[in-house]
């Protein structure tokens, strides 16, 4: 699992349209993100999403990842246009058709294709601690 214990964040986000959507980072200057961990047959998700950290679960099969968010913390967004970042964010992450990396070593981009057309570039960043 390539995925397994990294940690990235969205850097572009291009529409189906061709339009490229702003990407704010959080009132406190933190990045949208997102964090894979896998630990024995246990494969989580989390991450910072705009206003919100969320959790959940991720899968890849055959080529196939799939990631079900299963809770969020309840903080108001500090503006309407962030909330609906948000929210498009976390269904972007529930609907995600293919997705590719850039190398099997040690990939430094991570690219998803969204089921409505839009398609979602994360770069690396500092990975989680690998578990004992």
């Amino acid at each position: 699992d390539s995925l397994a214990q990294t940690g990235w964040e969205l850097t572009r986000w291009v529409a189906a349209t061709g339009d490229q959507r702003a990407i704010p980072h959080g009132d406190n200057g933190e990045p949208i993100k997102l964090v894979f961990l896998a630990q024995g047959q246990t494969y989580r998700v989390n991450g910072f999403s705009g206003c919100n950290r969320y959790m959940g679960d991720y899968r890849l099969q055959d080529g196939k990842l799939s990631i079900s968010v299963q809770g969020a913390t309840r903080m108001a967004c500090a503006s309407q246009d962030r909330a609906q970042l948000e929210t498009s964010y976390l269904r972007a992450l529930a609907d995600i058709r293919s997705f590719t990396l850039d190398s099997g070593g040690a990939p430094r981009h991570l690219t998803f294709n969204v089921r409505n057309g839009d398609v979602l570039e994360f770069v690396r960043r500092q990975d989680p601690p690998t578990p004992q």
